[in-house]
């Protein structure tokens, strides 16, 4: 219970420090939505190792970054006229990804429990990995419209 406790902490306080520094740091929302998912990636893939613990505290920090720019990015996107469609976007957003977390996170709990903690984290990094590629072809067409 207390290194859970220790690990959600550090966590939380890497996603304060992600979200502190992306109102800081002014960079074009391409760059960070193609490095920072790969770093991500990176840090999925760092479960493997010894490092794991360290690897779960910067993700926390990627993804408050990443999270504060997209939701950024739409706001842009949509404008403030349009409030019912962005809620609208919003909400739809936060749905799949909730719909995302009872179908895999059950699954990769089964992987860990039924093989071990390491295919559970190949089986996240895999899938990560391959909705990343389908993302920089999806994000390529469109930025080049």
């Amino acid at each position: 219970e207390t290194q859970v406790g220790i690990f959600l902490a550090l966590h939380s306080l890497a996603a304060i420090t992600g979200a502190f520094i992306v109102t800081k740091v002014h960079v074009k929302d391409k760059y960070i939505f193609t490095i920072i998912p790969l770093i991500m990636i990176g840090l999925f893939w760092a479960y493997l190792t010894e490092y794991t613990w360290i690897a779960f505290a910067l993700l926390g920090s990627f993804e408050s970054i990443l999270y504060i720019v997209i939701l950024n990015h739409m706001n842009h996107l949509i404008p403030s006229e349009s409030s019912n469609k962005r809620a609208t976007i919003l909400s739809i957003g936060s749905m799949m990804f909730s719909v995302l977390m009872i179908i895999v996170f059950p699954f990769v709990g089964y992987l860990a429990d039924a093989f071990s903690f390491e295919v559970g984290f190949i089986f996240n990094a895999s899938i990560v990995t391959i909705g990343y590629i389908f993302y920089l072809i999806t994000f390529r067409q469109v930025n080049a419209e």
